[in-house]
């Protein structure tokens, strides 16, 4: 059984060696020279695990809600929607929220295609999916509605990520 990769980062490694070792012939000079075996280890696991901490990966920048606004919509819709079609509308916000985030990936990741040939065939795509999702301009009413618009949202959604996975990823 292997260690999992964040354990095996050198610079951590070294980093917990180096404060181990400076912590236990510091910890020489104190009154009590047999704590050095305990403490330089102990800073050693301390400083190990700090520095292979996962770290959370910043959330990607939001795109400009002005021009694709279909997320702030449905909130607005969700917080009028009845207890009835409460579920329908917490899933249709979850939805739109997800189509933003995959539109911004694809015109992330459209940047790098080369062709642009095959660059504006992609574009042409992206417009059409934004399209049927932005054909929808008016709040339902009723749970059916709700059930309708989340149909809708994921059918886009599931085609952003086709189309996602078509383009090539690079960051």
């Amino acid at each position: 059984m292997s260690f999992p990769e964040r354990f095996r980062d050198r610079v951590a490694i070294a980093e917990a060696i180096v404060f181990g070792l400076l912590s236990g012939i510091f910890a020489l000079w104190w009154p009590w020279p047999w704590l050095a075996a305990v403490v330089g280890p102990a800073i050693a696991v301390v400083v190990f695990l700090i520095a292979t901490w996962r770290k959370l990966a910043p959330a990607p920048p939001r795109p400009d809600p002005t021009e694709f606004d279909i997320e702030e919509r449905v909130r607005v819709w969700a917080r009028n929607a009845g207890d009835n079609a409460r579920g329908h509308a917490d899933q249709a916000v979850e939805l739109a929220g997800d189509i933003v985030i995959l539109k911004f990936q694809c015109e992330r990741a459209m940047q790098f295609v080369e062709d642009d040939s095959a660059r504006a065939e992609a574009a042409k795509r992206l417009r059409t999916i934004v399209d049927f999702v932005e054909t929808r301009k008016h709040a339902p009413e009723q749970a059916v509605g709700w059930d309708v618009l989340v149909r809708h949202l994921r059918t886009a959604q599931e085609e952003l990520k086709g189309e996602l996975g078509k383009l090539p990823r690079k960051s």
